[in-house]
């Protein structure tokens, strides 16, 4: 019963940062059209995985703003529903290729 009460008492605290808003602001420009995002991937030189990571994260905000989505509904459907997606269909033409070339031998 002790063990129970000090989970549910860590757990609540750990939540209570949850429960604050949290907010990323990863947009360092506000930019206009999708050539303008593309030239800054193109003029600039990554010299970072992090300075890559905010251009993703720029290219992700700035498409939430064209379709009326929020930063984190695009995670969603990026992450949550396209990624999963995209690697049952490969794997799904990678078997059906396996199995077209074991039938021909």
């Amino acid at each position: 019963m002790k063990k129970l009460i000090l989970f549910v008492f860590l757990t609540s605290i750990s939540f209570e940062s949850y429960l604050k808003p949290m907010y990323h602001f990863y947009l360092k420009k506000d930019y206009h059209s999708t050539s303008e995002l593309f030239s800054v991937l193109n003029n600039s030189g990554f010299n970072s995985t992090n300075n890559l990571f905010k251009w993703c994260c720029d290219c992700i905000s700035y498409y939430a703003k064209i379709t009326g989505y929020t930063y984190e509904e695009m995670n969603i459907i990026l992450f949550v529903i396209g990624q999963p997606f995209l690697i049952l269909l490969f794997l799904f033409l990678f078997l059906r290729e396996r199995y077209k070339r074991k039938i021909k031998q």
